[in-house]
């Protein structure tokens, strides 16, 4: 199993755990590592191209403070793309799967150390940077929970809140999935997320937001974003103002044309970082077959003077119709392929 350290000496890094954990399933996050940070057998790894991708990983949140062996939480469950290499740095794609709960966060910590001979980041003195590793390979820790839950959310995020750089964070919140009003989608879990929905149809994007208990009530917003083809029904933002909530956002995805179209969405939050999924409009059959109807308008017109039964004339004019529309998929299809 890789794990995948982030760490919140940046304000990147420590946003990066919280996409993970608001990203549903199966959407992709991009991590990014300096050679030195990588283990060598896990650098080895990744470079070689006899390697099959994907490989199964955890993401952890890595406290900045503290002494000694830095505290450690699991937060998701991933599969690790094929990196792209450049430089001295490495960018690596990773598509969310299922929660990760450590029953201790402690418990956790030490053991991930022991498994990896020390291999974890540590402080061995005041003032001193971290040593160690923030990718690395190692045996699962017995005390991990992998689930699609909330509940198993909920508890994640508390347990990471109490590390000191997610103290004040204004509300975590995760999206479920996307749902249409014939298909409502079971509020408890989490989704994957479509890899296309159809056109001409309305669908609604959920949202749960979270605070745990003892934090400061949410005084925030959070707002989503569509690119075209997509079209938002509700206002664009709403008020974050209750400790817990299930958030939705209403868009259409209008008349649909000949072939896909890949387009994205962009959930803000409290105005300070970004989530942007990606989503594909599937293809309308509809236009190439109109199209191709119309196509043989002309040809069927000119039959109308024609010395012949009226039988052939619907015979040649029903072909003309059939040859027109299959032209017209065909070359739908081309496209799409392309």
């Amino acid at each position: 199993m890789l794990f995948l350290l982030s760490s919140d000496y940046s304000p990147r890094y420590k946003q990066d755990i919280l996409r993970c954990l608001a990203a549903p399933i199966g959407s992709a996050v991009q991590f990014r590592y300096d050679r030195v940070h990588i283990s060598s057998d896990v650098l080895t790894s990744l470079t070689n191209s006899t390697t099959r991708f994907p490989l199964d990983g955890i993401v952890c949140s890595v406290s900045s403070k503290g002494f000694g062996v830095l505290p450690l939480v699991p937060v998701r469950k991933v599969k690790v793309q094929k990196p792209r290499v450049h430089g001295e740095t490495i960018s690596i794609p990773l598509v969310m799967g299922e929660v990760a709960l450590a029953y201790s966060a402690t418990d956790f910590t030490d053991e991930l150390d022991k498994l990896t001979g020390g291999k974890t980041p540590r402080i061995k003195q005041d003032g001193q940077s971290p040593e160690g590793y923030y990718f690395f390979d190692s045996r699962q820790p017995g005390n991990v929970e992998i689930g699609t839950s909330v509940s198993i959310w909920e508890r994640t995020v508390s347990t990471l809140r109490d590390q000191h750089a997610y103290k004040d964070e204004p509300f975590f919140w995760v999206a479920l999935g996307v749902e249409d009003a014939n298909t409502p989608l079971d509020p408890s879990a989490l989704h994957p997320w479509p890899r296309e929905i159809e056109p001409r149809h309305q669908y609604r994007l959920l949202i749960y937001h979270f605070q745990p208990r003892g934090g400061t009530r949410p005084n925030s917003k959070m707002e989503v974003t569509f690119g075209d083809p997509l079209q938002s029904i509700v206002a664009p933002d709403t008020a974050i103002d209750s400790r817990y909530d299930l958030k939705g956002w209403w868009f259409g995805t209008g008349d649909g044309k000949s072939r896909p179209q890949p387009t994205w969405l962009r959930i803000r939050t409290a105005d300070s970082w970004d989530l942007d999924l990606t989503i594909t409009v599937g293809s309308s059959y509809w236009r190439p077959v109109i199209s191709g109807a119309l196509v043989a308008v002309p040809a069927i017109l000119a039959l109308i003077p024609q010395p012949l039964t009226l039988e052939t004339k619907f015979f040649l004019g029903a072909v003309g119709v059939a040859v027109g529309i299959g032209s017209s998929l065909l070359a739908s299809s081309a496209l799409k392929n392309s």
